[in-house]
């Protein structure tokens, strides 16, 4: 066994399970008709997620005060809606590197 692969206590380690297209199928399913604002912004966090390869922390800011990092939010204004022709998207820029 590689050394590490295992806790000290003896349990095997455990893995989340990982989100695929069904699961966004799914949420879609059952919020993608409703009109509550924060049904949309749960909808589009995890779509920006999923889609953008992100990470969590990467998109929403963190309650904690502590943990907060003004130089690692992506502001409103950094985001840019396109529409060329049968293109609708939106781009926006992370003010950091994606491992920091």
């Amino acid at each position: 066994m590689i050394q590490g692969a295992e806790k000290t206590d003896g349990h095997s380690i455990l893995w989340k399970l990982l989100i695929e297209d069904n699961h966004l199928c799914l949420l879609v399913s059952k919020l993608g008709s409703s009109d509550d604002f924060n049904d949309c912004l749960f909808l589009t966090i995890c779509f920006t997620a999923y889609h953008g390869l992100m990470r969590l922390r990467e998109i929403v800011t963190p309650d904690n005060p502590k943990k907060l990092n003004f130089h690692k939010l992506s502001l409103h204004h950094m985001v840019e809606f396109i529409h060329n022709n049968s293109i609708h998207a939106f781009k926006f820029n992370l003010p950091t590197h994606k491992v920091d």
